[in-house]
C-alpha cells in the first residue's frame, strides 16, 4: 500500500504539469504575439536574422511543450489503468484533490502570540523552522482507496520543524479523518526505509 503509484510519482506529475502549463503560456506569447509583432513591421529585411531565430525558439519550445504533454498524459493513463484493475477511478481525483487540501491546511505561518507557552511560541515564530516544515508538508501525498487511506509526510529536516510537527500532528489526522469518515486510522508512524512519516486508516 505504501509503495503505490500515486504515491511514488504524484510529486514528479504536479511539477511536470506545471511546466507544462508554463511552456504552453511562454510558446503561445512568443508564437502569437512576439514572432507576430516582429513579423508584421515594414522593415522585415533587417530583422530576418531575429525572425529566424525566434522562430527556432519557438519549435523548441513547442516540442518540449509536447513533450511534457506525452508525459503527463502517460501518467494519466498508467494511474487509470491502475485504478480501473484494483481500485476506483473517482479515487484517482478524490486523492489528487485531498492532497492538495492537506497540503494547504498543514502549511504553517510565522505566529507572534505571547498567549501560548514559550516552548511552542519559539517554533511559531522562527522563519526557518516554518520553511524547513513547510518544504516537507509541501510534499506530503492523500492516496484514497476502496479499502484503505494512506497518508506520507516526507521526514522532516531539523528537529525544530520535527517537533513542530509533533504539536499538530493531532490535528493532521483529525482533518483527514474529516474527509473520510468512514475510515479508522491508526496514530503516525515511522517509515525509516523511505524516510516519511505514515498515516494510514482502514474503512470500517
Amino acid at each position: 500500500m505504501r509503495d503505490t503509484h500515486f504515491v511514488k510519482t504524484i510529486n514528479l506529475e504536479i511539477y511536470n504539469f506545471v511546466a507544462f502549463v508554463f511552456m504552453f503560456l511562454i510558446t503561445i506569447l512568443m508564437k502569437n504575439v512576439i514572432y507576430s509583432d516582429l513579423k508584421s513591421l515594414t522593415f522585415l529585411g533587417t530583422n530576418n536574422i531575429i525572425l529566424e531565430a525566434i522562430g527556432r525558439m519557438i519549435f523548441y519550445l513547442e516540442l518540449i511543450t509536447l513533450i511534457l504533454f506525452l508525459l503527463n498524459c502517460i501518467w494519466a493513463v498508467i494511474e487509470l489503468i491502475d485504478r480501473y484493475k484494483h481500485d476506483k477511478v473517482k479515487d484517482l481525483f478524490e486523492s489528487i484533490w485531498q492532497t492538495f487540501k492537506i497540503r494547504r491546511f498543514m502549511i504553517q505561518k510565522p505566529q507572534f502570540d505571547l498567549n501560548v507557552n514559550k516552548d511552542k511560541s519559539g517554533l511559531w515564530n522562527s522563519p526557518s523552522v516554518i520553511s524547513l516544515f513547510n518544504k516537507s508538508a509541501r510534499k506530503a501525498v492523500l492516496d484514497i482507496r476502496k479499502d484503505k487511506v494512506l497518508l506520507v509526510i516526507p521526514d522532516f529536516h531539523s528537529v525544530q520543524a520535527k517537533k513542530l510537527f509533533n504539536f499538530i500532528k493531532a490535528e493532521v489526522k483529525n482533518e483527514v479523518a474529516i474527509y473520510n469518515p468512514e475510515v479508522f486510522f491508526s496514530d503516525f508512524t515511522k517509515d525509516k526505509k523511505n524516510n516519511s512519516n505514515i498515516l494510514e486508516g482502514n474503512r470500517r
